[in-house]
């Protein structure tokens, strides 16, 4: 392709974007802070919160991301307090919805499999989702224009609504902090927890709203000087819908869905040392097999997985790499960098054989490690945004996808 062709081709696509497609180019950035959080040294929130989408109309979300920082907006170490998870998720309701308040009626468990899986029951829709953990400091959550994720616009006959789920526990001076951030049962009193079995030893239903850890005997958790105030702070960066922006759609995968449905969450069992690490009887490995609802490219995939997780892959039908995502380990003391806990998890991005058909089986494996076992609570859900085929319609969207070389 010679210069004065790329020439026409750039100038082609400038021209049509200032007619009538700014979303290509003018992405849109806002820091929201949620109500405050008081925590106490052991002490487990896992709050809801109604909040408002950065516009009232139509738009495309291009990344949404969040932490949690104290009152003066410095960061709050996962040594610290452990976030384990928030989730923004939009809700579309029916009329008699319309005005009530998500946070009320939603159980805090909103990020169990019906979120994971992109389905709300009831008289609910699920359009646009989000969630991590403490990874998401150095998790690359963007997606590339002309792509988005559509917000404002699930259908005619349901109102869109949106709710923020933050779950963090402060293990200031207990007695075993990373079997608090793996919600070991034995470990958690108080907080209105629901009925399990007795061979459920820990995850979501043990850390529960109001609960709290286990402290040391030589620890003051009560002393009021020791309670802290925080916020989820989140970034939101969208642009205004238009013909260029090609919306994708939410594909959920969950490593213990057998085919019956998925509990998300499981239990590493055994243990091994470090010394053994890399030998076979160490590391767990579980697969799961689903089918692809859809036909088209996958522009964004990522993992959520907790400390102790040693890799995840998505593999096509054919035995294709999908996607690698694999944890990011801390190493020091300052938040970001917590040695031991996983700070950030990479992810995929648009590439050429990264393709998918409607009824396509693809097989999702993770693998964590047994050192320091057993571990508790831990989870293997990949979140994949598609590009469906066929989405693709005007001309300025589909020129946009081309590699422009000289």
């Amino acid at each position: 392709m010679g210069v004065l062709t790329v020439a026409m081709l750039l100038c082609f696509v400038s021209v049509a974007a200032a007619a009538g497609c700014p979303s290509l180019s003018e992405v849109r950035t806002e820091v929201f802070h949620s109500p405050a959080l008081k925590f106490r040294p052991g002490d487990v929130q896992n709050k809801n919160f109604d909040v408002q989408p950065p516009v009232a109309g139509r738009f495309a979300t291009r990344n949404f991301d969040a932490e949690l920082v104290f009152e003066n907006g410095e960061p709050v170490p996962l040594s610290e307090v452990y976030l384990h998870h928030w989730v923004l998720v939009e809700f579309g309701v029916r009329e008699a919805e319309a005005t009530s308040s998500l946070a009320e009626s939603v159980t805090t468990d909103v990020y169990h499999h019906n979120m994971a899986m992109g389905v709300a029951g009831g008289n609910r829709v699920i359009g646009q989702s989000w969630a991590k953990g403490g990874e998401t400091r150095h998790t690359n959550s963007t997606i590339p224009a002309p792509y988005g994720l559509e917000g404002n616009h699930i259908s005619a006959e349901y109102h869109p609504r949106w709710l923020l789920n933050v779950h963090g526990i402060d293990t200031r001076g207990t007695a075993h902090p990373m079997a608090c951030t793996e919600c070991r049962c034995d470990l958690f009193s108080g907080g209105k927890r629901p009925s399990i079995s007795e061979d459920y030893t820990g995850g979501l239903k043990c850390c529960v709203d109001e609960s709290r850890c286990l402290l040391r005997d030589d620890f003051d958790g009560d002393n009021k000087d020791l309670e802290r105030v925080m916020y989820l702070k989140y970034t939101w960066s969208y642009v205004l819908y238009d013909e260029c922006v090609v919306p994708l759609v939410s594909m959920g995968v969950d490593v213990t869905d057998q085919g019956s449905g998925g509990n998300v969450e499981y239990t590493v069992e055994g243990s091994c040392n470090a010394a053994d690490a890399h030998k076979p009887e160490c590391v767990d490995v579980r697969e799961s097999t689903f089918v692809s609802t859809y036909t088209g490219k996958l522009v964004y995939s990522v993992s959520h997985l907790h400390a102790y997780s040693l890799d995840s892959k998505l593999f096509a039908e054919d035995g294709r790499l999908l996607c690698q995502s694999a944890p990011i380990y801390g190493h020091g003391t300052a938040a970001g960098d917590e040695r031991g806990y996983v700070v950030g998890i990479m992810h995929c991005g648009l590439d050429e054989n990264m393709n998918v058909k409607k009824g396509e089986k693809l097989r999702y494996q993770v693998k964590y490690t047994k050192v320091d076992g057993p571990h508790t609570g831990v989870m293997g859900v990949m979140f994949v945004k598609v590009a469906e085929e066929g989405k693709i319609v005007t001309p300025v969207s589909s020129f946009r996808n081309r590699k422009i070389i000289s």
